[in-house]
């Protein structure tokens, strides 16, 4: 690499989000590759950032990107906080005790990238690798104590007994990586060692698929972009660019708008029900689920109650949400991508907004539903979405939403974009995120 241009990008990137990204490997620049990890809310710049230096992407199964420049003189190597692996130290954590280094991105600090190296042991890596990293970290000064406090405070003083004597480590090494008995020792005491085993095993399980023909690339397939937000984030539009940059790379594509319970098929199922049960009325909040001029004045009182009859057909209707949103992805495995206007997280906020919590329903929600091959969350505020679309939802509800958006988002792993900015600022962000996973599909 470029050591020159490499810091020339990391000094671009630092301008446009400061410290929203880690160095989580280290901050040499003499490797193949440079490792950022990229904090919630992120990912979109960085992507618009080195796309317009002029690197290419390629996306990972792991969720990773590798940015190249065509010369080969710069190689960042970009992991989502989505694809952060659990076994790990937490990605808050490590942000919190990042430091300034000798790149304009903070670093990660030694006791971090200990812990990380001995998950990486138990996860299978080649040993030699990751002895070589952890002496050098070893002798930074007061590094054992602030290792021993973190691995308390991480729950991992499994991973930081192992990090701490490499000499042993190595020594137990067999044909170059830990081997599965010292794993499963260290598995037997540690959560986070039992996840880095786990995943150890479940890709030498996928590597011997592979080799015997059984799994194959998803290429062939179109791709499933899902856009989420509360109304007056953009989505409409953003999903007209995605389908743009899939037109000009050739690639046939295809929108779709998912709704809570695709209204036809519900009204169709419903019918028949409430005559079997003899039940008249609504089951949902009326405040949330009518517009703000044709709700009754009692609407707030009667909000929230919820019988058997209730309870029973509220996962009627998440198994509907469900079938719609598998039928809007259906084109994709004859090769036509799709960009959904409303996805996952969007169904489960307005079941939830609705109906009230029911996790049953959430689950048959988030179990039926299609894994997007990129799903962004246009991230705005109540004012906001108060603002852009007026008289849509009354104070309370774009209050809860908000809220209920941030909470899924994360828990669902959506790459988030501040749909606050311009819209064509907006619209570049999202393109940029798609672009990597164009070399997926086949033309």
């Amino acid at each position: 690499m470029d050591e020159a241009r490499v810091r020339r990008l990391l000094e671009e990137l630092s301008g446009r989000i400061r410290d929203r990204a880690i160095l989580w490997r280290g901050d040499e620049l003499s490797g193949s590759d440079v490792d950022l990890v990229a904090l919630p809310g992120a990912e979109a710049a960085i992507a618009v950032t080195l796309a317009a230096a002029g690197l290419e992407a390629e996306r990972r199964v792991d969720g990773r990107v590798m940015w190249s420049a065509p010369d080969g003189s710069a190689r960042l190597d970009v992991m989502p906080a989505s694809a952060w692996p659990p076994y790990y130290p937490s990605l808050s954590g490590v942000g919190e005790r990042a430091r300034p280094g000798r790149q304009p991105l903070p670093v990660a600090s030694e006791e971090d990238r200990l812990l990380i190296l001995a998950a990486d042991a138990v996860a299978g890596r080649p040993m030699d690798k990751l002895t070589r990293r952890m002496r050098p970290l070893l002798e930074a000064p007061g590094v054992s104590g602030r290792l021993e406090a973190v691995a308390r405070k991480e729950r991992r003083r499994t991973l930081a007994a192992l990090a701490a004597r490499p000499d042993r480590l190595e020594s137990r090494a067999r044909r170059g990586r830990l081997p599965y008995p010292a794993a499963l020792a260290a598995a037997a005491r540690s959560r986070a060692a039992r996840a880095a085993l786990r995943a150890r095993v479940s890709g030498r399980a996928a590597s011997l698929r592979s080799s015997e023909g059984q799994v194959r690339a998803a290429r062939h397939d179109g791709l499933l972009v899902a856009l989420s937000g509360m109304d007056g984030s953009g989505k409409s539009s953003a999903a007209r660019a995605v389908a743009a940059r899939l037109a000009e790379s050739g690639r046939p594509s295809e929108t779709a708008w998912a709704r809570l319970g695709v209204e036809e098929l519900r009204d169709r199922v419903s019918g028949p029900i409430k005559r079997l049960l003899r039940y008249r009325g609504t089951v949902a909040d009326p405040v949330a689920s009518s517009p703000a001029a044709e709700r009754p004045p009692d609407a707030g009182a009667r909000a929230g109650r919820r019988s058997l009859v209730a309870w029973t057909w509220i996962p009627v209707v998440a198994a509907i949400a469900a079938y719609s949103h598998r039928l809007a992805a259906r084109p994709r495995h004859k090769g036509t991508s799709v960009v959904c206007d409303r996805w996952l997280v969007d169904s489960l906020v307005d079941l939830r907004v609705r109906y009230g919590r029911h996790r049953m329903a959430e689950r048959i929600l988030t179990v039926g539903t299609p894994r997007p091959d990129l799903s962004i969350l246009l991230e705005i505020d109540a004012p906001l979405s108060a603002e852009r679309k007026p008289g849509d939802q009354v104070e309370r509800i774009l209050r809860e939403m908000e809220a209920l958006y941030a909470e899924l988002a994360e828990r669902h792993g959506l790459t988030v974009v501040d749909a606050r900015a311009p819209k064509e600022d907006v619209e570049a962000q999202v393109r940029a995120l798609v672009e990597p996973l164009l070399g997926k599909l086949k033309r």
